[in-house]
């Protein structure tokens, strides 16, 4: 996918001799697939509070083995390319295994609101570790965006949030959720060279999946058999938050320039505390919720065209 001045695609080829109709129902399509993953991305924390298991303390670790061994079998059944495992997407495997751990780990201990935004806090990231890992140039407003990210997360983890019981421990969920924005920003940079590679990212994501499962085996403490409530939200988390979301978002990124889909999936924070408030009567406190308008104000920021020829996030 390459990023264009004017439009939603700029693909030659074949797409390039289709028809007007053709192409704007592809279009329609596409941006419906990117709709549909951020809807589903955003019920993972409303799916992650609602799983009961004993002792709850176990929880976290049981929820996400099970969450990404549904879904690496999803999509290893269900997409071929994802089955295109080699050594360049071990590159990725580590560092989104990581994120897919301590985003759940940190949705039992902190609001959904706080681990989502503080998880969008990769761009602050990727300023440091972007240039030193994968030599892209930074821009002035990566800057700019980097200090609305800044400011934002700083709200958020001075935010009073009282513990309740969907959230045990807001204070060292914050923190986890920091990190998951940190190991989030790996995850990008690597999928990016992924692609750049010629290599699959679905691959990547049943990599990371794959890893998660592996890492995490020899150390999942004893729980008493979950009831079926339970083992559907785990398999619904894996099949349709994680496997169907990645399909949906995958599609719709061959057919929509990155500012487009970028600006679609802030569905996800927006919609994410809104379940979770609904199911389970969590909200967050006034300062996180300006924490979270301040960050996500600058993650917008660092997406956004700035004239002809200047896309979102694939200017590099």
């Amino acid at each position: 996918m390459k990023n264009s001045g004017s439009g939603e695609s700029s693909e030659s080829g074949p797409s390039s001799a289709m028809s007007d109709t053709e192409c704007r129902s592809t279009r329609h399509r596409a941006l419906l697939a990117i709709v549909g993953a951020a809807l589903l991305f955003s019920t993972g924390g409303v799916a992650i509070k609602g799983i009961g298991i004993e002792p709850s303390g176990a929880a976290p670790l049981w929820i996400a083995a099970g969450r990404s061994l549904v879904a690496a079998l999803v999509l290893l059944l269900l997409v071929p390319s994802a089955r295109k495992l080699d050594t360049r997407v071990l590159r990725v495997a580590f560092s989104y295994g990581a994120t897919l751990v301590l985003y759940v780990v940190a949705n039992r201990m902190t609001t959904a609101t706080n681990a989502i935004a503080l998880q969008s806090t990769a761009p602050l990231h990727m300023l440091v570790v972007g240039p030193i890992i994968y030599g892209e140039l930074l821009r002035r407003r990566d800057f700019v965006s980097a200090t609305c990210v800044a400011i934002g997360t700083t709200l958020i983890l001075f935010a009073n949030e009282p513990v309740t019981g969907v959230a045990s421990n807001p204070p060292l969920g914050n923190w986890l959720a920091l990190a998951s924005g940190f190991t989030w920003a790996l995850t990008l940079g690597g999928l990016r060279s992924l692609a750049l590679a010629g290599a699959s990212p679905l691959a990547g994501t049943v990599a990371g999946n794959l890893c998660v499962v592996v890492c995490l085996a020899p150390f999942l403490p004893a729980i008493d058999v979950p009831d079926a409530r339970a083992f559907a939200l785990v398999g619904y988390l894996g099949a349709f938050q994680v496997a169907l979301a990645y399909v949906f978002l995958t599609f719709g990124l061959r057919h929509l320039r990155a500012w487009t889909a970028s600006v679609v999936l802030l569905i996800e924070p927006v919609a994410n505390p809104v379940w979770t408030g609904l199911a389970h009567g969590e909200w967050p406190a006034p300062l996180a919720i300006a924490g979270g308008v301040v960050l996500f104000g600058g993650a917008t920021w660092a997406v956004a065209p700035r004239g002809r020829g200047q896309g979102g996030d694939g200017g590099g």
